[in-house]
């Protein structure tokens, strides 16, 4: 059985490891600028769509492509972050074929040669099946893989980082289980004891990784996992940025991992909260993992009595993961909780420490690049989140960024360049961006698995307005009927126009309440606080509005267009929700243009949206929040 041991050096960093545009050498200079100011260690190089590392891995790199690699080898490694590069192989190689193992140690070579000391060898994402040749010379998937990485690893010289992503990187693809998959049983035994084996918890995005899980998994491992952290990716969804802060993941889970890397959204500017975070976590859970606890005095009791034979220096012994677990194996939950009362991680604070450096980024100005194509590059995610002390996010009730709202963006395009030096941090206008729309920013695009606090209550109050909206007579009745052009509701032909969704919410479509849904009189004051939530409500579009404008007129264009078009989306979704609103006090009219609930669009999405809009809609709900379906407004 293979010794666990725990590395010295615990891995904190970023994995460039998404599916999409692979970021630019400037991006990852700047990166690894940025690393090394927040004390993060390890860059691993993994970019899907670089087909030198995984469609066509066995292609050496030309002397320009050879140059830059060297480059940024060069670059991280002056800033004191190891450049970790990973190869891709398991889409197409013939793990029986020598030839084929001898292409892949000669591009690890040559990347060897360009002054890289750290390398990964990933297999996820591809069929678990082998092919005929291999089937013959291997007993499994994970004895293939096994025999391959163990070789390149020696042929390497055992290099001091060496990662290893499994095809069954997370719970929810382990075959059956954790604890029964005979694929993460046969790594444990057999993978080299000093390869890091990487995962990505419970699930491929996960909301939590829970203390236990980790436990149960390096039992199985014989090791502590490297996580690969997908908390802030949202190439799996290119409607969504995710500027949330880092946060599911206890400081506890430090003395149990070798290392956490997050791969973060496509957009490389929309990331400066998702790894100013997790190094503010690090951190924490770095001087909570020193301080001594009776765990690492029983295992060093373990370790002094061990007869393992393996006594490399650059690890220390933790415990026997074969053993089930006992209290000399865990610390116990109360001395935990104690700690990181000592060294807390708050998110909140975290964000907010992180808002506040990155608000400066905003203010500098810098030029587009450039490689930049408007029609193309205007095409992100941002997320938000409040970042304020007394920010709860609130779980997912709806996806609001799931309407595709694409809108003729001429006049985003035809906005005049801003002549500005480079570096200068000077306002553009007398009502710039300011913190508060940032943090409003952050709230329409915070996790995958929980929205802002602020976006959240736009949601709600949409949901309430229009669940519980008056009809025509009865706001006429007390006055509260918005005209809008000097139009009255007789001209428009006396008729009470239908409510859409009107049957399935209790009302009938001639106006009247039926049995079963809203009360058949509402008094005059539940009319008047109708109204009053209503016009609050459209407070609130306006702020994202304004929020949007001021945020076109930061300095920092590239920054700008990573993130612009997905805000721009949020924006006009909210500005078709205030329409609807503003509608429905006009009576629900038909005939009104100044309420016509929609916002313009273009193309086949919309031309789909709008015949799926004119289909009879559902039995169910208008809103579901457990299909996040806005079809059917």
């Amino acid at each position: 059985m293979a010794s666990s041991r725990k590395k010295e050096r615990f891995l904190c960093g970023v994995v460039e490891g998404f599916y999409g545009r692979p970021w630019t050498t400037e991006q990852r200079l700047d990166l690894f600028s940025r690393m090394s100011r927040w004390t993060m260690n390890s860059y691993l190089y993994a970019p899907k769509d670089d087909d030198k590392h995984r469609a066509s891995w066995r292609e050496l790199y030309t002397l320009e492509e050879a140059d830059e690699l060297s480059q940024l080898i060069r670059d991280a490694s002056s800033r004191g972050v190891d450049f970790i590069y990973a190869i891709s192989p398991g889409l197409d190689i013939t793990f029986s074929k020598n030839s084929e193992v001898a292409l892949l140690k000669r591009k690890l070579d040559q990347v060897t040669s360009l002054g890289c000391k750290s390398f990964a060898i990933l297999f996820d994402d591809i069929d678990c099946d082998m092919c005929p040749a291999d089937a013959k010379v291997f007993p499994s998937f994970a004895h293939a893989q096994v025999t391959i990485t163990n070789d390149v690893y020696s042929h390497l010289g055992h290099p001091e980082v060496f990662l290893f992503c499994p095809t069954e990187y997370c719970a929810s693809r382990a075959v059956p289980s954790v604890k029964d998959s005979q694929y993460l049983k046969h790594l444990g035994e057999e993978l080299h004891p000093t390869i890091d084996v990487m995962w990505t918890g419970p699930k491929v995005i996960s909301k939590k990784i829970p203390i236990s899980s980790i436990d149960d998994l390096s039992r199985v491992l014989q090791r502590p996992p490297v996580i690969w952290d997908n908390l802030h990716a949202n190439d799996y969804d290119q409607r969504r940025l995710f500027l949330g802060p880092y946060v599911g993941r206890s400081v506890s889970l430090l003395p149990r991992l070798n290392g956490v890397l997050t791969n973060p959204n496509c957009e490389y500017g929309a990331n400066y909260v998702a790894l100013h975070t997790l190094a503010q976590w690090s951190r924490c859970a770095y001087a909570l993992s020193k301080r001594p606890s009776p765990t690492r005095q029983a295992m060093q009791l373990e370790v002094e009595g061990s007869t393992d034979s393996d006594t490399s220096v650059d690890r220390d012994p933790v415990k026997d993961w074969g053993t089930p677990p006992t209290s000399a194996g865990h610390a116990p939950l109360d001395f935990e909780s104690e700690l990181e009362e000592l060294h807390p991680y708050k998110p909140t604070q975290a964000l907010e420490v992180a808002l506040k450096e990155w608000m400066l980024e905003f203010r500098v100005s810098r030029r587009k690049p450039e490689h930049y194509n408007p029609a193309k590059d205007l095409v992100s995610v941002t997320k938000a989140v409040d970042g304020d002390q007394s920010h709860q996010g609130g779980p997912i009730a709806g996806d609001i960024d799931s309407i595709d709202v694409r809108r003729n963006l001429s006049h985003v395009l035809d906005e005049p360049e801003l002549d500005l030096d480079e570096g200068t941090a000077t306002p553009i206008s007398a009502d710039p961006f300011s913190m508060e729309d940032l943090r409003l920013l952050v709230d329409y695009f915070y996790l995958p698995h929980q929205h802002g606090k602020k976006a959240m209550h736009i949601l709600e109050e949409f949901c309430w307005l229009k669940e519980n909206a008056p009809g025509y007579e009865v706001l006429k009745a007390n006055g509260k009927l918005q005209i809008r052009k000097g139009e009255n509701r007789d001209s428009c032909g006396g008729e009470s126009a239908k409510v859409p969704g009107a049957e399935r919410d209790g009302m009938r479509s001639d106006g009247e309440v039926s049995e079963g849904g809203m009360d058949e009189e509402m008094t005059p004051l539940e009319v008047s606080h109708w109204c009053e939530r209503a016009q609050r409500f459209h407070d609130s579009c306006e702020g994202v509005d304004q929020m949007c404008s001021r945020l076109t007129a930061v300095p920092n264009r590239p920054l700008l267009y990573d993130i612009y078009q997905y805000m721009l989306d949020a924006k006009e979704t909210t500005m078709l929700l205030d329409s609807y609103i503003a509608w429905l006090e006009a009576g629900g009219s038909e005939r009104d243009p100044d309420h016509e609930p929609h916002v313009p669009k273009g193309g086949i999405t919309a031309e789909m949206q709008y015949f799926g809009m004119e289909c009879d809609p559902p039995s169910e709900s208008t809103w579901s929040r457990d299909r996040r379906d806005f079809s059917n407004l």
